[in-house]
């Protein structure tokens, strides 16, 4: 509900947003204005203009033609990669619901139309798709409640290269592309999206180091776009080991050539022809993750040279404890206690 504010004259005034207008390529917030002599009263009529808009917006547009506005008015806001996300879940998912007019929708239509997604998706895709279907429907129906359930995700474990699976992968490949790719992910924790757009403009060698300030990503109309990375955190320098800098002397131009889509199906084939276990080209920087979090490197460090915004996703997603390294530790410790037993008989 709109809080009026008192003017200087003496009355009060309300504001209440009305619509959204593409001003000069931005997004501009566009708000009605209600005065009158007490607040009560000023209040009172944006709370009548609210509702009636709202009605008289929702009546008119199915969530078809809804989920296509909102679309297209983040179009200038949100990155390639997202709106061609968005478009292919309006294009693909909620054909049961296309049709209904948004005042005449309700959390039991919605209810059955995850249930429907979510026998062929993803419990994460189904979330995708129900949040894009919220979001729609906060801009054209910000006063309707819809009360749902989703289903609950399931965790996957991953599983993490070691040591050995890095060196049988890389003797696999030697003096190709996908080579320096997997030394880019592997001892720098590059992501594929940072490896594609990098040039030699972004590699330093007297300091071992390569600069990330951009990403290439799918856009909408399926071309590959370099834009900026998706958070601060992801712009920085990465120290690698000198071994890693020497594949990119003497090169001029793109230090990999090749598209993040050709890095992954390159690296699929490459771990089939070696069968070696599956894990993901971005498990790679689990890998150097982990082993960074093996050699007790502080997080903060961790984060940064991974290009991570925050703790609780470095905690969450990538601080994973290596098979092997485990096992390694586990020896420390038992060895330490049988020790200390034979000692303890010894003195017996």
């Amino acid at each position: 509900m709109a809080k009026a504010k008192k003017l200087p004259s003496g009355q009060w005034r309300a504001l209440v947003y009305s619509h959204t207008e593409l001003i000069d390529g931005k997004q501009k917030r566009k708000y009605e204005s209600f005065t009158a002599d007490t607040k009560k009263e000023a209040e009172f009529l944006a709370a009548q203009f609210a509702k009636n808009k709202n009605l008289i917006q929702s009546s008119k547009i199915t969530v078809g033609d809804a989920l296509e506005r909102y679309i297209k008015s983040k179009e200038k806001v949100l990155s390639p990669s997202t709106i061609r996300g968005y478009k292919c879940i309006s294009l693909n998912h909620l054909n049961d619901l296309k049709d209904i007019y948004i005042n005449k929708l309700t959390s039991e239509q919605i209810q059955k139309a995850l249930q429907k997604e979510a026998l062929s998706v993803s419990p994460k895709t189904t979330a995708n798709i129900y949040g894009l279907l919220s979001a729609t429907l906060d801009m054209f129906a910000p006063e309707k409640v819809f009360r749902v359930s989703l289903p609950q995700r399931t965790k996957k474990e991953h599983y993490i290269p070691n040591d050995n699976d890095i060196e049988l992968l890389l003797d696999s490949i030697k003096g190709t592309e996908l080579e320096k790719a997997v030394l880019l992910a592997a001892f720098g924790s590059l992501r594929r999206s940072e490896i594609s757009p990098l040039t030699d403009k972004d590699i330093d060698f007297n300091n071992n180091t390569i600069t990330v300030s951009k990403a290439m990503v799918n856009a909408p109309d399926a071309t590959w776009r370099i834009k900026a990375p998706k958070t601060n955190a992801g712009y920085r320098s990465v120290v690698f080991p000198p071994f890693v800098i020497e594949h990119f002397k003497n090169i001029k131009g793109p230090l990999v050539q090749l598209t993040p889509q050709q890095i992954t199906d390159r690296f699929t084939k490459a771990l089939l022809k070696e069968h070696l276990p599956h894990f993901r080209f971005h498990d790679l920087r689990h890998y150097q993750a982990s082993i960074l979090h093996a050699l007790n490197i502080p997080n903060k460090y961790i984060m940064k040279r991974g290009g991570w915004s925050s703790e609780a996703v470095l905690n969450g997603i990538y601080k994973h404890t290596l098979t092997d390294k485990e096992q390694e530790f586990n020896n420390i410790v038992i060895n330490y206690f049988e020790k200390m037993q034979h000692e303890m008989q010894h003195k017996k």
